[in-house]
């Protein structure tokens, strides 16, 4: 699940967002997830549906492949903010 600003170690490596552009503070205000969220909360939000049990799996191979495509070994190092998938059924 990725948020519309950069995580802090981003922030920290002075890399851009890995999207097309900024939001605006006003659009991002009103998003739900705007100032991102952890991975239990859209499970929440997935249980009660008829698609129960619903679970947050961590898709280590994107950030696998992520990591690989950074330009030097310091932000392989680093690494990159976990990225999640909701599962359910």
């Amino acid at each position: 699940m990725k948020t519309v600003t950069p995580t802090p170690r981003a922030r920290r490596r002075k890399q851009p967002p890995d999207h097309h552009a900024e939001y605006g503070a006003a659009l991002v205000a009103q998003l739900p997830f705007g100032g991102g969220t952890t991975p239990e909360r859209p499970v929440s939000l997935v249980e009660p549906s008829s698609w129960a049990p619903a679970r947050a799996e961590r898709l280590r191979d994107v950030e696998r492949a992520t990591r690989r495509a950074l330009p030097s070994v310091l932000d392989r190092l680093v690494g990159l903010a976990p990225r999640f998938a909701v599962v359910a059924g």
